[in-house]
Order: structure tokens, then sequence, then C-alpha cells
């Protein structure tokens, strides 16, 4: 599965928006492990540690709107940042974000796909704890 969410062909929304949203996934379940895993896979695709710190910032600061030039990334952090708690908090703010800086239905579908994948991971240590999977 993540192969297959790592492939630039494979992409709408394209794979940096991908990796900082999954940064703001990581912080809103406030999983350390899933920060680490994240941001080693964004160093692999250009990302830097200052790309990480503005994304954690923006999750942790309410007054921030706007985190990129690109409408269409800052509507993709805001639409993950929303979807991340259980239950989800999209508002009709987070749908008019969406619509206005033009994100398509399939950016949208990989996006919310994309955190589902992370969930996966971020649940698996609680099947499998560290200790049993070296034996």
């Amino acid at each position: 599965m993540l192969r297959e969410n790592l492939d630039a062909g494979n992409s709408a929304i394209g794979l940096k928006t991908k990796i900082l949203t999954g940064i703001v996934f990581a912080n809103r379940i406030y999983s350390p492990e899933l920060i680490k895993v994240v941001e080693t896979i964004g160093l692999h695709f250009g990302l830097t540690e200052d790309d990480f710190k503005k994304v954690t910032q923006y999750v942790q600061d309410d007054h921030i709107d706007q985190i990129s030039d690109d409408p269409k990334v800052t509507a993709s952090m805001v639409l993950v940042k929303a979807a991340s708690p259980s239950p989800a908090e999209i508002s009709e703010d987070v749908v008019r974000i969406c619509r206005e800086s033009e994100l398509t239905p399939p950016q949208i579908v990989e996006l919310i796909a994309w955190i589902s994948v992370l969930q996966m991971l971020y649940r698996l240590k609680s099947f499998y704890p560290p200790a049993t999977l070296g034996q």
C-alpha cells in the first residue's frame, strides 16, 4: 500500500502535498513514531526540516489560515486536519475551502485514502507491539 501510495504516477494531488498532509495527520493524532516515519519519507522526496516545522506549527496553531501559496496545498492541509480526528470535523468552511481551491474529487479521495493508510500503520503497533515483531 505504501509503494502504491508513493508512486508519483498514481498521484492526483502530488507526493509532496501528500507527504505534508501525512505530517498533518500524524501530528493531529499525536504520534511521534508516525511523524518520524512520514518525515523520513518526506526527506526522500525532497522536503526539508523547515517544511516539517511549518506544517507542525500549522497543526498546533488554529490562527494560521494559509500554509502555502498554492491554494490546493492549503486546502489539502485544511481537509486532512479536519478529517484526522474521530469523529471527523469537516465543516461547511472546510468544504468551501476545498471548493474554492478547486480540489478535484480524485484528489480528495486520494487524500482520505492516504490518511487511511497512515491510520492503519498507526494502529498496527496496537496489534503487534514492537517487541513481538522481531520474533
